[in-house]
C-alpha cells in the first residue's frame, strides 16, 4: 500500500499558506482515498471519499483517475479567481503512489516551486 509520509510532513510545514495552496486539500483527499481502499479494496471517484474542497475555493479539485490499483487527483486554478495569474502554480496533481506534482500555465513542471 503506498505510503504518503513524507509529503504529508512536507505540507504541514507550509501549513499557514495553506489559504493559498491546494497542497493541504489534496493531502487530505489522498488520506481519504487510503481510508477508502482499506475498506472497499478499491480507490474511490470524487463522490464517494466525501468531496474535499480548497480553503477560499481558488482551486477546482478532481479524482480523475479511481480504480482498484491507483488514484490520482488533481488541483487547478478557479478561472478568475484570486490564484488566476499565478505564473508559476496552475496545476497541481497527487497520486496513489505518494507523488505530487505542480505545473504552470503553460504545463512546464514547476514541483520545486509549488510544493
Amino acid at each position: 500500500m503506498p505510503r504518503l509520509v513524507d509529503t504529508t510532513i512536507r505540507v504541514l510545514g507550509q501549513e499557514p499558506l495553506a489559504g493559498l495552496m491546494p497542497t493541504a486539500a489534496l493531502l487530505r483527499l489522498a488520506s481519504q482515498q487510503e481510508k477508502y481502499y482499506i475498506q472497499n479494496n478499491r480507490y474511490g471517484s470524487y463522490a464517494e471519499i466525501g468531496s474535499p474542497t480548497t480553503e477560499n475555493g481558488w482551486y477546482s479539485i478532481k479524482v480523475t483517475t479511481a480504480n482498484a490499483s491507483t488514484f490520482t487527483a488533481t488541483a487547478s486554478v478557479v478561472a478568475g479567481g484570486s490564484q488566476d495569474g499565478d505564473p508559476d502554480c496552475k496545476t497541481y496533481l497527487v497520486n496513489a503512489e505518494g507523488q505530487h506534482r505542480a505545473t504552470d500555465p503553460s504545463g512546464a513542471d514547476s514541483t520545486d516551486t509549488c510544493w
